[in-house]
């Protein structure tokens, strides 16, 4: 697990990474509000769909206990606002849904 040293202070906060699917503005208020509550933040800045499948798939050692995704999508994916993305998006997600069950 990621162990930023804000996780060894007197008054401990808890860390949670951010991965933020081309909404800069929504991920960024989640961000604030979080630290606002005492927790150490990691945003990543997804670009790709290869960028979410390193994050999600980053293991225990270095990842933070909790991941929020914030991203627009529907029943079949997470969807990119670039056009050319929005089917790649949508084919990893739907094919990382299938790997959990």
């Amino acid at each position: 697990m990621w162990k930023p040293v804000d996780t060894r202070f007197y008054a401990k906060r808890l860390p949670i990474a951010i991965a933020a699917i081309d909404d800069g503005g929504e991920a960024n208020f989640i961000r604030t509000v979080l630290e606002q509550f005492n927790t150490v933040t990691l945003f990543h800045a997804i670009g790709t769909p290869g960028d979410f499948l390193q994050v999600i798939g980053q293991g225990e050692e270095n990842a933070p206990p909790y991941l929020i995704i914030s991203a627009h999508g529907d029943k079949g994916g997470l969807f990119s606002t670039n056009i050319s993305k929005k089917s790649t998006f949508r084919a990893c997600t739907m094919r990382l849904c299938f790997r959990r069950r």
